[in-house]
């Protein structure tokens, strides 16, 4: 048994053991379609996609505040929430706090996947370890939407993938990726996390490699930056002449700072 298999049947007992729709003697749910199992295949890919740490999140939870501690002001936590929410739910007056239904309902996540829509999320960290912005949970909280559409017939997307830019690269220098039916040229929703600054030469050309293809099929990118790109010089060095591209002119593409 695969671990999303585990997870998904761990996931169906425990919902339908608060359902009011299934019937337990009968072993069975009368439903034309079952919720209950829709939701536990989204909760089973949230917890083998996203990582570890950031399965639980909602855009809530992001309050600028890490082990309570400060790190982003106020302001700059209200104009990337704004963004955020844009990103996946339009313009809709849908709160941050609002319930799993109304998100639902809100959702404009298959509209982002057809038009190809990426999110560039960026903001100075000094290492992997310290100072953390919530970058990383940012990405994690529009991935894991991306992923409760698999509930809904209008989806289109069921691949996806959310790795470290440092993974990624490895993956495609070693050829791994070539043998993967799931990599980063093709998986429908893609996140590359910890873009950091690198000695690499090869990264900035990678990421133009994946990059190039990706904006070719119109396939939604998620990046999350650990620095902040305008402030440097010779950024495309690490992110490649696509990334600039994107951030420079904004075309399809959300850029959140939170520098």
């Amino acid at each position: 048994m695969t671990e999303i298999e585990s997870v998904y049947n761990k996931k169906l007992s425990e919902l339908r053991a608060k359902c009011g729709v299934y019937r337990p003697l009968e072993n069975r749910c009368p439903a034309a379609r079952c919720i209950c199992s829709s939701m536990a295949e989204c909760m089973a890919y949230h917890n083998s996609v996203l990582p570890h740490g950031y399965v639980d999140v909602e855009i809530s939870s992001f309050n600028g505040h890490v082990n309570g501690n400060r790190t982003v002001d106020n302001h700059v936590v209200a104009t990337a929430i704004t963004k955020v929410m844009n990103y996946c739910f339009g313009d809709s007056a849908v709160k941050s706090d609002a319930s799993r239904y109304e998100l639902y309902k809100a959702s404009v996540m298959d509209q982002r996947f057809s038009s190809g829509t990426n999110l560039v999320i960026h903001g100075e960290s000094k290492s992997a370890n310290k100072n953390k912005l919530g970058k990383t949970m940012l990405a994690s909280i529009v991935m894991k939407e991306a992923i409760w559409r698999r509930m809904f017939k209008d989806n289109k997307a069921y691949t996806y993938m959310f790795k470290s830019c440092a993974e990624i690269v490895d993956d495609i220098i070693s050829k791994r990726s070539a043998d993967a039916q799931v990599n980063s040229f093709n998986a429908d929703w893609l996140c590359i996390d910890d873009l950091f600054l690198s000695s690499r030469q090869s990264q900035g050309h990678i990421l133009d490699q994946i990059m190039s293809v990706r904006l070719r099929e119109n396939l939604p990118s998620i990046l999350v930056i650990q620095f902040d790109p305008f402030k440097i010089n010779n950024p495309e060095e690490s992110l490649g002449n696509h990334v600039m591209k994107m951030l420079s002119d904004k075309s399809n593409t959300f850029v959140v700072s939170l520098g």
